[in-house]
């Protein structure tokens, strides 16, 4: 068949034309949002004048294309129309700030999403606001983690009141009145359930808790409950691994000395009790010696790397391990010891946890506290990314086995402070041990 030129420009523009418009239609059919659900979960943090809602959207695939949020009116079935919120979508959540509000009126709420075919709708949930002058209601949650010498105590702000709690916290005292003749501990965050750690208690005592919560109108209080701390037998029945005391503190049973210290300090800035510095997560190679030779060279994903070197990284994340989300290094993820833990056997790394309530316990508010405890903690500065020996006789930085996100979580202390603090793994810093459970 002969085809002419004409004929051949007609055929290809066809063509391209049916090209285009599959190419559309499919990218149409690509983009369709297909949402299973969309709900408000809960209303909290009402006050008289605004509220919270939290969301969930269920779909099938990518959102890139979708608006959410809620809209909230004084009468049923609002729409996007009347007042509303546009949110960040997050894991399928998203929360709504209801702002603008008058109090002691009732609310609808009703979720939506919006995509090329307009705004869709979740169902409707209502709610009141309070008046101006409400007082928030908190309750007292039971203690736990209860030692010889500390203890976690805390509440849950059931409602804000009129305006949002602005402080919250305890009293608490070794007698059944701890408002009247009791210590008072401020929380460090008041949105919904809060805790505080009580420090320096006695002994085998009954403590008495009452939970507190104030909003611009007022105060309110949680009933009282009460717990008794434990004794100080932490060491009892047992022997210290050759080449090391043992210190009962914070009913546990912790080594007098660091790891390679060469005897337990005589002050905060002895250099003979400072001891090896750790890279987060890795085993006792040699790389933990202050003098260790410095590589580059990351060990292989979720492997030691069966060198005495120290791997030094100073670009994110600043890991000597290949794979930093490999977060189980020391310990398993339910928490038992594997061999890499460096310390002796039967003893461990602590945890987050257990560092944090030792500082309460010890009451440290800097290197002096911490070396003036019976643990005798020296000041025994770092390695840093870069393998550099840092803060030597200034700061105490001790490695807990604990993680957060892509660090390793430590006690830091100095002249002025002493507080827990996440740092990259790379680093290497000191370790104390405690007896394993």
């Amino acid at each position: 068949m002969y085809l002419n030129s004409n004929s051949i420009v007609i055929f290809t523009l066809k063509f391209c034309y049916l090209v285009v418009l599959i190419t559309l239609i499919s990218c149409d059919k690509n983009n369709d949002i297909e949402v299973k659900e969309i709900e408000t979960l809960e209303i909290k943090r009402i006050t008289s004048t605004s509220a919270i809602a939290k969301n969930q959207i269920i779909f099938d695939n990518n959102p890139e294309n979708i608006t959410v949020g809620v809209c909230w009116s004084e009468s049923p079935e609002p729409s996007a129309s009347d007042n509303s919120s546009t949110d960040r979508i997050e894991n399928g959540v998203f929360y709504s700030h209801l702002t603008g509000l008058n109090e002691s009126t009732k609310y609808f709420v009703r979720p939506y999403y919006k995509d090329n075919n307009g705004a869709n709708y979740g169902k409707q949930i209502s709610f009141t606001t309070f008046s101006a002058t409400d007082l928030p209601v908190v309750t007292t949650a039971a203690a736990k983690d209860i030692t010889s010498r500390s203890a976690i105590v805390g509440g849950n702000i059931i409602s804000h009141g009129g305006t949002e709690v602005n402080e919250c916290g305890v009293f608490y005292a070794s007698i059944t009145d701890p408002l009247t003749n009791g210590i008072q501990k401020k929380a460090d965050s008041c949105c919904c359930d809060f805790e505080v750690i009580l420090g320096s208690l006695d002994p085998e005592t009954e403590y008495y808790v009452i939970s507190y919560a104030k909003n611009d109108s007022g105060i309110s209080y949680g009933e009282q409950i009460s717990f008794k701390t434990t004794d100080e037998s932490a060491c009892s029945g047992i022997s210290p691994p050759s080449g090391f005391g043992i210190i009962a503190f914070d009913d546990k049973c912790w080594l007098d000395r660091n790891l390679g210290a060469h005897r337990v300090a005589t002050s905060h800035d002895d250099p003979q009790s400072f001891g090896f510095l750790y890279q987060w997560g890795r085993e006792a190679d040699g790389h933990e010696l202050q003098n260790s030779l410095i590589v580059y060279t990351k060990a292989p994903p979720g492997e030691q790397p069966n060198h005495s070197d120290f791997i030094a990284n100073d670009r994110h994340p600043f890991d000597w391990n290949s794979d930093n989300n490999w977060n189980y290094r020391w310990v398993t993820q339910n928490g038992n010891t594997l061999p890499s833990d460096p310390c002796p056997p039967g003893w461990r790394v602590p945890t987050r946890s257990e560092w944090q309530s030792a500082k309460e316990y010890g009451n440290w508010k800097n290197k002096y506290d911490a070396f003036n405890s019976s643990l005798k903690l020296p000041s025994a500065g770092k390695r840093d990314d870069k393998g550099v020996l840092y803060y030597q006789g200034v700061r105490g930085q001790y490695w807990s086995s604990s993680y957060e996100n892509i660090f390793g979580t430590l006690l830091n202390f100095y002249d002025n402070g002493a507080f827990m603090q996440n740092y990259y793994r790379v680093g290497g810093m000191s370790v104390r041990c405690i007896k394993d459970n």
